[in-house]
């Protein structure tokens, strides 16, 4: 009798546990993206990863953050392997497979060149002919798109730090990058005196948190809202400036 009673209690504690329990919601996002999202001491850190747990705070959720090339980070959202990421551009290709909820950060980005070899740049049509690197999977503007589907310019896709060091070496005619994260890795690279911002590329662009449509997250379209609303409130409340502050005050290592 005693084992029947411990196997039903047994039964309804797992019932219980899997009815009422938090189901924990997975983000993805790269690890090379300082002072955004990058890896030190062993873990991730960054402002958008401090935005992102204190909105689960905010909303007592519960989350994994796990990391990918950009490129990796889309194809997993897309096809539901993780419930969202982060940050991301807003475009029409993307909105297909994805709810957006609100920017995390905002980014400006910009041409880099190398101050050995500069040359005057007043429009796309500047980069005729040159060969231009890029973050792999990264999305500059509609009209960059336009030009590289054109074949006006090569476009070389590899990761941020890598891409400045063969700017350094006159490999690269060009770096299009976020204007921060690109200085962080100038300096740590010790290419700050060497490779310079150019120009803007294009307007500041807001990057934000998205949701995966093929999420088995419950309620993933209230969830959108609630996040929305916890993010915009960190806008107005100060947590996002007081985050970032906390950020770019830090030297790289």
């Amino acid at each position: 009798m005693k084992r029947v009673v411990l196997l039903c209690f047994l039964l309804l504690s797992t019932w219980w546990n899997s009815a009422f329990s938090q189901p924990t919601l997975v983000l993805s996002t790269v690890d090379d993206f300082p002072p955004f999202n990058y890896m030190k001491d062993g873990a991730l850190t960054g402002i958008d990863i401090d935005i992102v747990e204190e909105m689960a705070k905010r909303l007592s959720l519960d989350i994994k953050i796990v990391s990918a090339i950009w490129k990796g980070v889309m194809l997993q959202i897309k096809a539901g392997r993780v419930d969202g990421g982060f940050a991301a551009f807003l475009n029409q290709e993307r909105q297909q497979f994805s709810l957006y909820t609100a920017p995390v950060h905002y980014e400006a980005m910009h041409l880099f060149v190398n101050q050995e070899k500069t040359f005057p740049f007043t429009s796309l049509r500047d980069l005729d002919g040159k060969v231009i690197g890029k973050e792999s999977g990264a999305f500059i503007s509609e009209a960059f798109q336009q030009a590289e589907d054109s074949k006006r310019f090569i476009v070389h896709e590899g990761i941020n730090a890598n891409n400045l060091k063969m700017l350094g070496l006159n490999r690269l005619d060009g770096v299009i990058g976020n204007l921060e994260v690109m200085q962080y890795h100038l300096k740590t690279l010790k290419l700050s005196q060497k490779i310079i911002p150019l120009v803007a590329i294009g307007k500041k662009q807001a990057a934000y948190l998205i949701l995966s449509k093929e999420s088995k997250y419950p309620n993933i379209q209230k969830l959108q809202q609630r996040i929305k609303n916890v993010l915009e409130n960190m806008q107005i409340d100060g947590s996002y400036q007081r985050i970032a502050n906390q950020h770019l005050m830090e030297e790289p290592d």
